[in-house]
């Protein structure tokens, strides 16, 4: 069995979450990633990436077809 990949996802003000900026957990085990219902959320932008750097994460930046409202991935 193999093991899933842990992927967060940085968002600047989504629907969601308009007041500030979000990093979601989501869990790639196949083909999609799935979202989780973990989020880290927080008005500070740097806040939400020293939460992932401190989880041992790399940032990955975002893929022109991401929704404007991506600001990054990290692994």
């Amino acid at each position: 069995m193999k093991e899933a990949l842990e992927m967060w996802v940085v968002y600047d003000h989504p629907k969601d979450l308009p007041d500030g900026y979000a990093a979601r957990k989501f869990i790639i085990d196949g083909l999609e990633p799935t979202p989780t219902d973990v989020v880290m959320w927080s008005d500070s932008l740097d806040e939400v990436r020293d939460f992932l750097a401190n989880l041992g994460l790399t940032p990955l930046a975002r893929h022109p077809s991401d929704d404007p409202v991506v600001l990054e991935q990290w692994l």
